[in-house]
């Protein structure tokens, strides 16, 4: 029989013999899980576990036709992209108002979506042929992590990500994923738990999964097989950041993203036992095999030059600091209801969300309108860069400053924003340049890069380790990814750079350096003058 088995089948049957040989685990089997066991040796399950998701467009009911690919469409699909919740996706920009700077990049969420699901489709044709994953996995497990993979980002809506930059815990006050979910708002019947529930995972499975961080879940004694369906979508090298590396890259024009190894990373991927934050504890987790090192390189260096290049672009951080700006007067320091911005918003395009904020603007601060408020129709009156720090610099005083900056809650950075105002007000007095309040922004990123966790590697020996432990460049890189990728700029009102002289404001930087020190909380760093 051993001549006739592939390695990996006799691999998995070892697997199977282990479980049979320990009382302690054998006495809560029974015989269907044997049979179960010795069904996934034949042909069609080591290939598609015999699940319709999984099957060639060929043999599906339907398919759906994507850039670049085809995907099959199973009812379990069908069902859950075709709730209002998902097909709310369809309003969302996958970036946020960077069509301004790359006129390709307006495409939506849904189809970011799609491209994950379609990823783990792929990424668990590959697992099959893996013995450990067989023998941890089942059909039901491949159903639940495709329906992950497709609604991992459910709980979206518009300008997410900039709430999310107010204040770390600013939307725990709302239950996104209740309010998207359970048909109430969106008036889905059956709703999105209850078609996960026919697929066998609870509303409380699925927020754990999506919600919480992978040590959680092993310490919560979550089954290996979740485990692994967690870092499936959430991690270091996950289906998430494949699908929005290749897909932003592809719609801004900007190549990075387009140097990811797909073939070779899907081809090392595996699975292996890591230790978990509970002393004691170990889960299951996604790995690469050593001879993937090179393709979880180009992933992750793609990401960082995507930040670098497209994500924190100044211009892209400069509608972000406009829009904070905006939010913070009216949800944070105006104390308008979040939950009613969501459900008013939730089906509308972004285009729609500028007007509505203007609209609350208006009415909170009569007379006025928000800074965002001409955004897409006239791109100048986006804000321009006054000052650029970055924490990695030869300049020790700028990397104080940066330090400083960073290290300021919400209350002070808004205290240290008026105080600069001031300074450039009566800094540019003699010139006759009138400063008002909203002229000034203070851009420092404050939602968290999604490293999502450490990337596996399972070495040659069979020792497993964590990639940022391994010698090479992404060891700085782990290191320092933050400092590198991101600054700290300081935005005026386009007007003020054009009253200051485009070609003067590096001649003016020691003195505008000076004025911002001067405006830092208890921080007094005379000598950049």
């Amino acid at each position: 029989m051993s001549k006739c088995l592939p390695v990996e089948d006799m691999e998995y049957l070892r697997l199977v013999q282990l479980e049979l040989t320990s009382w302690a685990r054998v006495r809560r089997l029974n015989t269907r899980w044997l049979k179960e066991q010795i069904d996934k040796l034949s042909g069609s399950y080591a290939h598609f576990m015999g699940v319709k998701e999984l099957t060639p467009p060929s043999g599906a009911i339907q398919t759906k036709q994507l850039p670049g690919g085809v995907i099959s469409v199973s009812p379990m699909f069908a069902r859950l992209a075709g709730t209002r919740s998902f097909r709310r996706l369809r309003s969302i920009n996958q970036l946020l108002f960077l069509d301004v700077l790359y006129p390709g990049s307006g495409y939506r969420r849904e189809l970011h979506s799609y491209r994950a699901y379609t990823y783990c489709v792929d990424l668990l044709g590959r697992l099959t042929r893996v013995p450990r994953f067989r023998f941890l996995f089942d059909h039901r497990l491949a159903r639940q992590a495709l329906a992950l993979a497709l609604l991992h980002d459910i709980n979206h809506f518009p300008l997410l990500h900039v709430f999310q930059e107010v204040d770390p815990d600013y939307l725990t006050q709302l239950d996104l994923l209740d309010l998207f979910c359970d048909g109430e708002a969106t008036q889905d019947s059956p709703s999105i738990y209850e078609i996960l529930s026919d697929i066998g995972l609870s509303r409380e499975q699925f927020r754990d999964v999506l919600l919480l961080k992978h040590a959680d879940l092993v310490n919560n004694d979550y089954a290996p097989g979740l485990q692994i369906a967690k870092s499936l979508i959430d991690s270091g090298a996950d289906i998430d950041k494949l699908a929005y590396l290749t897909d932003d890259s592809l719609h801004t024009g900007v190549a990075y993203g387009r140097g990811i190894d797909v073939t070779r990373l899907m081809a090392s991927a595996t699975v292996a036992e890591v230790p978990a934050a509970c002393p004691g504890k170990s889960g299951w987790h996604l790995a690469f095999s050593e001879g993937g090192m090179s393709a979880v390189e180009s992933l992750v260096l793609a990401r960082y030059w995507m930040f670098r290049t497209v994500y924190w672009h100044w211009v892209s951080r400069a509608v972000t600091a406009m829009l904070l700006h905006v939010i913070r007067k009216l949800y944070v320091e105006g104390k308008a209801d979040l939950e009613d911005f969501v459900r008013e918003t939730m089906w509308q395009p972004e285009e729609f969300v500028l007007r509505y904020l203007d609209d609350k603007f208006v009415s909170r601060f009569p007379g006025q309108h928000s800074i965002t408020k001409d955004i897409l129709r006239s791109p100048d009156t986006i804000y321009q860069r006054l000052l650029n720090l970055q924490g990695v610099s030869s300049n020790h005083v700028e990397v104080s400053l940066y330090q400083g900056l960073t290290n300021l809650d919400g209350a002070k950075l808004e205290a240290c924003r008026l105080a600069l105002t001031d300074r450039l007000q009566e800094y540019l007095q003699p010139a006759r340049i009138e400063v008002s309040e909203h002229d000034v922004l203070i851009d420092i990123p404050r939602r968290r890069l999604d490293t999502g966790g450490p990337i596996h590697l399972v070495l040659d020996t069979g020792e497993v380790r964590m990639v940022e432990e391994i010698p090479g460049p992404l060891q700085r890189i782990a290191a320092d990814l933050d400092r590198l990728a991101k600054r700290v700029r300081v935005f005026v009102k386009p007007e003020l750079v054009r009253a200051l002289g485009p070609d003067s404001l590096a001649a003016r930087r020691p003195v505008l350096l000076g004025l911002l020190s001067e405006s830092i909380p208890g921080t007094r760093i005379t000598q950049v003058r």
